[in-house]
């Protein structure tokens, strides 16, 4: 698997969910080369997953499995990108608060 390939969209989300899946399994196994393994990967890839749409994600999940080579990287992502970083997220925040939204059917 060449993670630089990836270009993104659909490809690029499963692969970093995948990635993110793994990290957090290798953390609750207690399984330190796969956790190691997989943070040299994301970071290896981290111009293709690491990104304003994914890097509080990444973050979170990184703090919460003690990832600290990730979530150092990420910290320092969002520190230089943080404007960005923001724009994106309540970008996010306004497309979830419109689709709770009931919608009104134009009566005919």
């Amino acid at each position: 698997m060449d993670d630089n390939s990836l270009r993104g969209g659909q490809e690029m989300t499963e692969r970093l969910d995948l990635c993110l899946d793994i990290l957090q399994l290798a953390d609750m196994w207690h399984i330190t080369e796969l956790q190691s393994h997989v943070e040299t990967c994301l970071l290896k890839a981290k111009n293709v997953f690491i990104r304003p749409e994914t890097v509080l994600n990444i973050r979170n999940i990184a703090r919460d499995v003690n990832s600290a080579r990730v979530f150092e990287y990420c910290e320092s992502y969002f520190m230089r990108n943080k404007n960005a970083v923001e724009a994106v997220a309540s970008s996010n925040d306004e497309e979830e608060s419109d689709s709770d939204c009931p919608t009104v059917e134009p009566s005919a």
